[in-house]
């Protein structure tokens, strides 16, 4: 008797021949580092390119910052966190962001969009609802992507996960201040950011109260 097991167990490299299991674990390892490296780079050259040509050209972008309960300046719930007021502004949170997108794109590249999506549009919305001033900066993004990361074990069932995000939430326990009043600072963008990033890890979580299926086994 001859028993075939389901071929999508086996992984091929460009000449058909089959990969040992540990040499594929290498290689996924290696691709999730370099999309991490890149996602990361992308969202510096992003905010700084932004930050640059507004500096360079003298117009300011701010205008198109979040506007609290403006049906006027709608869009600016996804552009707000891409614009800064000034360098002190987007070097603090372009430095924290290195740790964060990196981290996540580790997960690959689907956790890092849609993690990112879901802070963006429901932080966003969350802050036009609850906000004052006009709101720009990457923070709220920012304290999203932390929640995320903090919890996102527990929601996974992951025992790395859970530790990582502990070890963050013990580095970064300093900005809980950021949940508090300060001039010239949205707290209301940190807090909604931080429900926005709850929501995501609870949201991309795989569902594990169903009955994984047996892969197919051919017996001839």
């Amino acid at each position: 008797m001859t028993v075939s097991r389901d071929p999508d167990n086996i992984s091929f490299d460009a000449n058909g021949r089959p990969i040992a299991p540990w040499q594929g674990a290498g290689t996924r390892a290696k691709n999730r580092i370099t999309q991490a490296v890149v996602a990361t780079l992308g969202f510096q050259v992003l905010i700084w390119v932004v930050f640059a040509a507004e500096v360079v050209s003298g117009f300011s972008l701010l205008r198109y910052g979040l506007h609290p309960r403006s049906l006027t300046w709608l869009p600016g719930i996804v552009t707000f966190p891409f614009l800064h007021a000034n360098f002190a502004h987007i070097a603090g949170n372009a430095g924290i962001a290195v740790v964060l997108v990196f981290l996540i794109g580790l997960s690959g590249r689907r956790a890092l969009v849609a993690s990112s999506g879901i802070i963006v549009l429901l932080g966003g919305v969350l802050t036009w609802i609850i906000g004052s001033g006009v709101i720009v900066g990457a923070s709220g993004l920012i304290y999203g992507w932390v929640a995320y990361l903090v919890v996102r074990g527990f929601f996974n069932k992951s025992l790395l996960q859970i530790l990582v995000g502990i070890g963050l939430g013990i580095a970064y326990a300093g900005m809980i201040v950021g949940f508090f009043p300060q001039p010239m600072i949205s707290w209301q963008a940190h807090l909604c950011g931080a429900v926005a990033g709850v929501a995501a890890a609870k949201l991309t979580a795989p569902d594990h109260s169903a009955d994984p299926s047996p892969r197919p086994i051919a017996a001839v």
